[in-house]
C-alpha cells in the first residue's frame, strides 16, 4: 500500500467533512435567525392590526380588551427596546382609561417603520390613513377617512 496516497486521501476526505460541517452549520444559524425574523415580523403585523383595528373606536366588549391586551403583551415580548417602551406607556395609560382614548400614533408609526424595514420597502413620508367602514343601511355603507393612525 503506498503510503502517500493514503495519506493524500485522507486529508482530502477530512477537509471535505470539515467543509460539510462548517456549511452545515452556518445554514442552520441561517435558518434559525429567518425563522426568529419572520415569527418576530409575524407578530408585529398581528400587533398593528389589532391595534389599528380596536383603537379610534369605542371599547366596549370584553374581546376588544382583551385584544388590546394580547397586542400590548406581544409587543412586550417580540418588539424591539423602543417598541417595548412604547407598548407599556400605552398600557400604562390604559390601566385607569378604559374609554379607549388612548393616543397610540406613535406606537403605530414606530410599528409601521419598524415593519416596512422588515421587510426591506422603501421608508414613506405619508402617514398611515385609517379606513373605517360602518355599516349604515341596508342600501349602503359609509365610509368614513380618520387620519389619526
Amino acid at each position: 500500500m503506498d503510503w502517500k496516497l493514503f495519506a493524500q486521501l485522507a486529508v482530502t476526505v477530512l477537509v471535505a467533512a470539515a467543509g460539510w460541517v462548517a456549511v452545515h452549520h452556518l445554514n442552520a444559524t441561517r435558518d434559525a435567525k429567518n425563522k426568529r425574523s419572520d415569527l418576530r415580523l409575524k407578530h408585529l403585523i398581528d400587533v398593528y392590526r389589532k391595534l389599528d383595528k380596536r383603537f379610534g373606536t369605542p371599547i366596549n366588549s370584553q374581546e376588544a380588551v382583551d385584544e388590546i391586551c394580547e397586542a400590548v403583551s406581544d409587543l412586550q415580548l417580540f418588539g424591539d427596546p423602543m417598541q417595548v417602551a412604547a407598548a407599556q406607556k400605552v398600557a400604562q395609560s390604559l390601566q385607569g382609561n378604559h374609554s379607549g382614548s388612548i393616543d397610540v400614533h406613535a406606537l403605530m408609526q414606530e410599528l409601521r417603520t419598524a415593519i416596512r424595514s422588515e421587510l426591506r420597502l422603501q421608508p414613506t413620508s405619508h402617514p398611515a390613513v385609517r379606513l373605517v367602514l360602518t355599516y349604515h343601511s341596508p342600501s349602503g355603507v359609509l365610509a368614513r377617512s380618520d387620519d389619526d393612525t
